[in-house]
């Protein structure tokens, strides 16, 4: 039996970016979460962490939520996108502008909470569309390819867009928008949510 004196489970803050770290894509939890199941601990104690952790409750709340000391940053922008121009072959060259650049700051997790790009003029509505673009930053993938994205020049008009983005420190990407109009600029405005957590 346990000394009374003893905690049957240490406290052991778990970071968004070691928690990112071990689920992304790989499934399970992180090593530090091997403190929790203390071998000195009952065995109902060590059961009701275990489902804790499979249904997700042990996930840092910070990812779900801003913390209590998380500054949050809203983003709001208009860009307006140049029309297309034609190449020597004739071929259309869709017009592009960079709407926002997102970047985890070093030694914290980037939580994007809501990231929206919209038309606002006819001409995106019916001519333009957005892409993800990677940055050479550190800790990212080659690209940034949502399910489901539209293929280049197909359903123009489109904006399909994403939510719940984590970020390793010192990750990122950018977001750019194309307009494939020859002769009006796109009107495309960017609204983004996000705070850099622990």
């Amino acid at each position: 039996m346990a000394n009374a004196k003893e905690s049957l489970i240490p406290c052991s803050q778990v970071t968004v970016a070691d928690y990112l770290q071990a689920c992304k894509c790989k499934g399970g939890a992180p090593s530090s979460f091997n403190n929790l199941y203390n071998p000195n601990a009952s065995q109902f104690l060590k059961d009701l962490i275990c489902f804790a952790a499979t249904i997700g409750g042990l996930e840092p709340l910070t990812t779900m939520r801003p913390g209590a000391c998380d500054l949050v940053t809203v983003f709001d922008k208009w860009v307006e996108v140049p029309p297309a121009t034609l190449n020597v072959a004739g071929q259309i060259v869709p017009g592009e502008a960079k709407l926002i650049q997102i970047c985890a700051p070093m030694g914290q997790a980037l939580v994007v909470d809501r990231l929206r790009a919209l038309p606002a003029n006819l001409t995106a509505m019916t001519s333009g569309d957005i892409v993800f673009k990677r940055l050479a930053v550190f800790g990212f993938s080659e690209g940034f390819c949502p399910p489901g994205e539209p293929a280049d020049g197909d359903d123009l008009g489109t904006y399909q867009n994403i939510e719940h983005v984590l970020l390793s420190p010192e990750s990122g990407f950018d977001v750019h928008g194309r307009n494939f109009d020859l002769f009006s600029p796109a009107l495309i405005h960017i609204h983004a949510r996000m705070w850099a957590t622990c």
